[in-house]
């Protein structure tokens, strides 16, 4: 009895076994939370299984600045070893855009909008430079750029176009810890400037939303030395 209880302890505290060339994991996992900045601009969203969207609509004479709607995952490494993450999404934009300006002799007024994609990973404990930083983000994607200016003599400038784009969103060999957890934020971000009388709208509501089947996560361990 005595030597299997020390057998057992010891099995106990070895070191995990990665079995070498082991067949990588994919999974499918659902988005949990939409959120909105401003709140103001999410007019509706839904969660479910193949069927996440938000509904998004509003129009700014802002000098400058940035709104965005974006879903949040979230996941743990559920083996007792480190593992290498492959993370696959995208999002669909179907929806409006337009710029206006005003009228005004003998100045330039200017109107311009910007729609983009990107992801956020954040890894929750794995700050050292193992892992790297806390934090990394996928490369911006553009979606949509429009622009619209008055003339010297007081034309008015208008752009308006539809958005109808599929953008895919991924990132490959994201080092997660055994047990670790890391948690995705997935933008669509809404960008834009106004010169003095200037109008950036933007809609995606009333039939139109922007999308997200949900995310792809392919793990493979890895072996640090």
């Amino acid at each position: 009895m005595r030597a299997l209880a020390g057998a057992r302890r010891d099995a106990a505290s070895a070191p995990a076994v990665v079995p070498l060339n082991p067949p990588p994991v994919t999974e499918m996992i659902q988005p949990f939370f939409i959120w909105a900045v401003p709140a103001g601009i999410l007019m509706l969203s839904n969660l479910a299984v193949d069927d996440n969207w938000a509904r998004v609509r509003f129009e700014t004479r802002a000098d400058y600045g940035g709104d965005y709607v974006s879903f949040w995952y979230i996941w743990t490494n559920p083996n007792d070893f480190s593992v290498g993450i492959d993370i696959d999404t995208s999002l669909a934009f179907i929806g409006y855009c337009s710029v206006r300006t005003g009228r005004a002799y003998l100045k330039t007024n200017i109107s311009n909008a910007h729609i983009s994609a990107h992801m956020n990973i954040y890894q929750m404990g794995d700050q050292d430079a193992t892992f790297g930083p806390a934090t990394l983000q996928t490369p911006i994607i553009d979606v949509l750029d429009l622009h619209a200016e008055s003339d010297f003599f007081g034309s008015r400038g208008f752009n308006s176009a539809p958005v109808d784009s599929i953008v895919d969103i991924s990132n490959d060999q994201v080092a997660v810890s055994a047990g670790a957890t890391v948690v995705f934020e997935l933008f669509a971000s809404f960008v834009f400037d106004n010169i003095n009388d200037g109008v950036a709208f933007f809609d995606f509501s009333e039939g139109y939303q922007i999308s997200n089947p949900g995310m792809t996560i392919t793990s493979t361990p890895v072996i640090l030395f």
